[in-house]
């Protein structure tokens, strides 16, 4: 997953990009099992997409030099398919359909659960699978469904990364 949103202390100005709002998003995904890329804006965000293979991008619309949604509209002229998902302070129902009719595959609009956020990329990778994944594999004493690793003394739930590795 990658997600631009400044979090390096002195490059963040103090508005929407707050450090903390950008570690805050890091230590939840990371603490859901997701391994996350986080860059400071949308030419880190491009060079990244370029080289790096992603399951969900997350877009926030009021990003450092190109905004979110000219990072959205050069992925789709590239035919780029990586799901996105757009934050934004805007909560028009227009803004909404304009950004999903250019390409976003969700909108989540700011301040906004926690819980609600994690289950849209749920959704979001759940639908990239081709629909709800009933089955789990096992690989050795690896679960991927949950991304446990068990052993006769007990568990460890892995990071995203790790278990696919």
């Amino acid at each position: 997953m990658l997600i631009p949103y400044p979090i390096r202390g002195k490059e963040a100005q103090p508005n929407a990009y707050s450090a903390c709002g950008g570690r805050a998003l890091l230590a939840l995904l990371e603490r859901n099992n997701y391994s996350v890329d986080t860059v400071y804006d949308s030419e880190e965000a491009l060079a990244y997409l370029e080289s790096g293979n992603y399951d969900v991008l997350i877009l926030d619309i009021m990003m450092p030099k190109l905004d979110g949604l000219a990072v959205l509209r050069l992925l789709r002229e590239q035919s780029c398919s990586i799901p996105v998902l757009l934050l934004s302070a805007k909560s028009e129902v227009e803004d909404k359909v304009t950004d999903l009719d250019m390409g976003a595959n969700d909108y989540l609009t700011k301040p906004f659960s926690t819980a609600e956020l994690m289950a849209r990329i749920r959704a979001m990778t759940r639908s990239q699978a081709g629909g709800q994944v009933t089955s789990r594999l096992t690989f050795g004493n690896t679960d991927q469904a949950t991304f446990a690793l068990s052993s006769p003394h007990g568990s460890f739930h892995l990071a995203n990364k790790e278990c696919q590795m």
